[in-house]
């Protein structure tokens, strides 16, 4: 059953589109610029390069509108959380993806880039622990009476380098939620190779060398029998748990990705649609079409949800 769609104008829609159709032109352009570098096209190049920087005001001057610029803390905390979701989760699965379907070079691509937004989660955060600390001081500063004793003040609350909240620092949030997002990936990929692994370890293999060892050291017929159905039985228990248990995993990080992904639907209905759009291009679809599928696909959030997942 459809579910009604996120309160979005078209002109918000526009919007975003605007912004993700600049962002790429951008980044297309100064690639060409390189390219035509190499092949000694220096005039071409500098084109290129103009052309990319007014296409970068372009899309400011259409995110200023949106509303999506905020404060400079409120805009280090979405982009932590934003390198925080490229380096733990977005990386990986493009990487594996690639290594399934023989891509080498995507795949390296992939893990440079993923090296890369570790280092920028770090700055990020170290940026957010230094401003948080530093706008603490200056409002503890402000509040303090004048005649405070100025021997020996204590320190204001949050004007640590490391600000805690509840007890735990930006760093260990940032830390905890990467670990998370790092084991979830850890434990879908040990679900995918979990039938190979335990009959690698349990399979009639094991059972049929300990029955032949056995035949051949005894010639009791009792004996032998005995030992196969010794040596079948826990393997049978074996591979009925592992892969009941492999199978649960699986279906516990599929339900924790799709719990993430409505948050994030609910949250930034906008960024998601212009992911929309972005995947459809990367499949070869024109701007228009990708568009329209994108249009027709929001009207359901159900239809929006499965696609995003899968």
């Amino acid at each position: 059953m459809a579910s009604e769609s996120p309160s979005m104008t078209k002109t918000e829609r526009n919007l975003w589109s605007a912004i993700v159709s600049e962002a790429l032109a951008h980044l297309k352009y100064n690639a060409y610029a390189h390219r035509a570098l190499e092949e000694g096209h220096p005039e071409v190049a500098q084109v290129f390069q103009e052309v990319a920087g007014a296409e970068t005001i372009h899309g400011m001057n259409h995110l200023r509108v949106s509303g999506a610029l905020d404060t400079t803390v409120i805009n280090l905390r979405t982009v932590t959380e934003g390198e925080s979701k490229e380096y733990s989760t977005m990386y990986p699965k493009m990487i594996q993806d690639a290594l399934d379907e023989g891509r080498q070079d995507a795949a390296d691509s992939f893990a440079l880039a993923m090296d890369r937004e570790r280092h920028h989660l770090e700055v990020f955060t170290n940026a957010l622990d230094l401003l948080e600390a530093k706008t603490a001081a200056i409002a503890a500063a402000n509040v303090q009476p004048v005649s405070a004793p100025t021997s020996t003040p204590e320190a204001a609350p949050g004007s640590a380098l490391t600000v805690e909240t509840d007890g735990m620092t930006m760093a260990d949030y940032v830390s905890a939620a990467t670990e998370i997002d790092r084991e979830r990936w850890r434990v879908a990929r040990m679900g995918r190779l979990r039938e190979v692994v335990f009959g690698a370890q349990d399979g009639l293999l094991s059972t049929v060398a300990l029955v032949t060892g056995v035949a051949v050291a005894v010639e009791n017929q009792a004996t032998v029998l005995v030992a196969g159905l010794a040596a079948a039985l826990p393997g049978m228990l074996s591979m009925a748990t592992g892969a009941f248990l492999g199978s649960r995993a699986e279906q516990d990080v599929q339900r924790a990705e799709i719990e993430r992904e409505a948050q994030e639907l609910e949250e930034s209905p906008a960024e998601e649609l212009a992911e929309l759009v972005v995947l459809y291009q990367r499949e070869g679809k024109t701007y228009q079409e990708a568009r329209h599928l994108a249009d027709e696909i929001s009207q359901d959030k159900e239809l929006w949800l499965r696609t995003l997942v899968e």
